[in-house]
């Protein structure tokens, strides 16, 4: 196993989830940014894991065996509440990151001719029904439920979107457009596509007189307030067109990536 591992440092801090050498055995995390460490994911969350505790990161095999085959590149992304019922109402089609280096994986992946998809990650629980619902009218005890679309009183607390499973996850997107660019050189007609807009939207920014960039930047901000990403420093980001499906990845593209 030592001859695989590399340092720790090399393993993405992006929330997907990635597998770390832990006590003698390969386990699959996730980075949680509001702990600062790992989450091991066992079936669901074990334990948190700082770097010091983990040997290192394993990276993922057979990933040029899958491209030589035509095999789809397959990247989770997570979206709040808010964009992910823009999503499902059709008025979302872009999304813009900061260019770490899965992001720019991703867009390079796209210009070499490879299909991409991202799954969805959105806040979501198990088993979680309405406690005002009739019993006969209530999902079963090991159905999915998708916080951005549920109604009623929640009977447990909801789980963050960065736990969500890859099998839990409804929506995907089709990449078809990928390219680096300055965040502040987004067009009015690109902001609207970011699904910043709709009256529909109680939590939309756009009912405060803002224009759809001003929109943007708001909303841009209130994710991004650390030094040098804010919508002011102007940061490079990777600015992703996609074809939005409402299905599960695998039920989609047939295999496991």
């Amino acid at each position: 196993m030592a001859g695989t591992t590399r340092p720790i440092s090399e393993a993405p801090k992006d929330g997907s989830t990635v597998e770390l050498e832990y006590a003698g055995r390969k386990v699959r995390a996730s980075w949680s940014e509001n702990t600062g460490q790992w989450v091991l994911r066992e079936p669901l969350v074990i334990e948190h894991l700082t770097d010091a505790q983990v040997v290192g990161y394993v990276p993922p095999r057979q990933t040029r065996r899958r491209k030589a085959r035509g095999e789809p590149y397959v990247r989770p992304i997570g979206f709040s509440a808010a964009m992910v019922r823009a999503i499902l109402n059709g008025r979302k089609s872009q999304a813009r990151r900061l260019t770490a280096p899965v992001w720019l994986h991703v867009k390079k992946q796209h210009e070499c001719g490879r299909d991409c998809y991202f799954w969805v990650r959105e806040t979501w629980a198990i088993g979680q029904h309405d406690v005002n619902a009739p019993l006969e009218t209530r999902a079963a005890p090991d159905a999915v439920v998708h916080g951005a679309s549920f109604e009623g009183e929640p009977a447990v607390k909801w789980r963050p979107s960065v736990h969500m499973p890859r099998h839990a996850s409804r929506i995907t997107l089709k990449i078809t457009e990928a390219k680096v660019e300055p965040l502040q050189s987004i067009s009015a007609e690109d902001a609207e596509r970011q699904g910043v807009h709709g009256p529909e939207d109680l939590d939309s920014v756009w009912q405060h007189g803002l224009t759809p960039v001003e929109a943007f930047a708001q909303l841009w901000n209130e994710a991004h307030a650390r030094d040098g990403c804010a919508w002011e420093d102007n940061p490079d980001v990777v600015t992703f067109t996609f074809e939005p499906i409402h299905a599960n990845i695998d039920d989609l593209i047939g295999v496991t990536s």
